[in-house]
């Protein structure tokens, strides 16, 4: 009898949760399981870079038959166990989910503990969680997946981008402190002004990406580069529209580094999505990207210490009070950009090793099989 699970979580929006549960979606319907969606309509109504194809079979799964004993996954944060249709304390319920800091919020734990088992992302999560209050004989390991046959490099040519430059740093990220862009923003201007030659492509969202949303954003950008006082500063290409997934790529595949200074990640798919399209990364020392960002794959940044959590992402998320997270050093992050720009063929034999290892660790077979395992 071939196994049987009810998915239920945000699928067809850009969140790391949605494009996460997707992937370990797709990979259970192709080794056979018989997978029921239950999308989660409430958590955002932003479309992410979805194929028309993935759509339907997204919508398709919707309806497929599973009987009363299905283990049900319930991906989202804890917050929401428990009040999700369906919940039965008969059944086999896994919660899965992710946090970006030093522990977890301290209600988490009470959450975690009802279910049957804790699917996690990274070893950096089963310490910060076992810090918190979790128990960790319910904690499983289960890395997202990089699907390094659909990104590979040789199927997208780089989209051109104006301004043309000789060469590109690139960053994607929702606007939001944790993701280190005040850091990325004074390491770049500073360290590359005067150089025509040199861009920051810089796609971010928050919010929405109506043309309200992209003017704030613009006019956030404008104003902190004009606090930094910095003549003849390095141009910076902003992006503020959600991808099609090949276009996406494609922006990828322009990128000469990418680069994300966070101060807290639970995996951050932009690294693996830029390792997988063998661009050389740059990141932070700390945090759930570890798991795949090696250094002999990445070039990771220094850790000056740890500071609370900022009043402005508490805003957005109160989950965030109480909480620490790290300090990337400015400094650190100049001059491993200006190395990658100085040595670009070390950089990219980083990345064709870092391509390498996602294939072998992280593809949609060993990791579906891994779920398939622990249902």
């Amino acid at each position: 009898m071939s196994k049987e699970v009810i998915w239920h979580a945000p699928l067809y929006d850009p969140s790391g949760y949605a494009s996460c549960a997707r992937e370990y979606v797709l990979a259970l319907h192709r080794l056979g399981v018989k997978v029921r969606t239950q999308p989660m309509s409430y958590w955002s109504m932003i479309r992410g870079a979805i194929s028309d194809e993935q759509e339907r079979l997204l919508r398709a799964l919707e309806n497929t038959p599973v009987s009363q004993y299905a283990t049900r996954v319930q991906h989202t944060v804890p917050d929401c166990y428990h009040k999700d249709r369906g919940f039965d304390k008969r059944k086999n319920n896994i919660g899965y989910t992710v946090f970006e800091t030093s522990s977890i919020p301290e209600h988490w734990a009470i959450k975690m503990n009802m279910m049957n088992k804790i699917f996690i992302p990274c070893q950096f999560n089963l310490e910060t969680f076992e810090r918190g209050g979790v128990d960790p004989k319910k904690m499983v390991v289960i890395p997202h997946i990089f699907d390094t046959d659909k990104m590979d490099p040789a199927k997208f040519e780089p989209m051109p981008i104006t301004p043309k430059k000789d060469f590109y740093f690139l960053t994607i990220m929702d606007f939001t402190k944790r993701k280190g862009w005040d850091i990325l923003l004074k390491a770049y201007l500073r360290e590359f002004k005067g150089q025509r030659d040199v861009g920051l492509i810089f796609k971010a969202y928050f919010g929405g990406t109506t043309d309200e949303h992209k003017k704030h954003l613009i006019r956030k950008l404008k104003n902190f580069k004009s606090s930094l006082q910095i003549k003849n500063a390095p141009d910076i290409i902003f992006f503020g529209d959600i991808l099609e997934e090949m276009f996406l790529y494609k922006l990828y595949r322009a990128a000469n580094c990418f680069v994300l200074p966070i101060r807290g990640g639970g995996f951050e798919l932009t690294l693996g999505e830029s390792l997988s399209l063998e661009i050389p990364i740059i990141t932070t020392n700390w945090s759930g990207q570890l798991e795949f960002c090696k250094p002999d794959n990445s070039y990771l940044i220094d850790v000056l210490g740890f500071e609370e959590t900022d009043e402005d992402m508490i805003k957005i998320t109160p989950n965030y009070k109480g909480q620490k997270w790290a300090t990337p050093s400015e400094a650190h992050l100049r001059q491993l950009m200006r190395h990658v720009y100085d040595n670009y063929s070390e950089a990219k034999e980083k990345a064709k090793r870092g391509r390498k290892f996602l294939q072998e660790n992280f593809n949609w077979s060993i990791v579906g099989k891994k779920i398939i395992d622990n249902l």
